[in-house]
């Protein structure tokens, strides 16, 4: 999905229900820490789909947990 300006809540939303668009298994996303990931829209969304779709947020900043980090 392409997009040119901000991306906000109602297009990350979007993007997840293009995503989501008959799966026939349950889709898991990894995503970092922007505010947008983890607003209510978002948030309502992915409750709204009974564990179809799954978000796994990375931890923020953690050198000491990334050994090539030091490198």
């Amino acid at each position: 999905m392409g997009h040119q300006g901000t991306v906000n809540a109602s297009v990350f939303e979007s993007l997840l229900q293009r995503l989501m668009g008959g799966a026939p298994h349950p889709v898991f996303i990894i995503v970092d820490g922007p505010p947008f990931h983890n607003v209510r829209l978002a948030r309502e969304f992915v409750e709204s789909t009974k564990g179809t779709l799954r978000l796994f947020f990375l931890l923020s900043y953690s050198p000491h947990l990334t050994p090539d980090e030091q490198i």
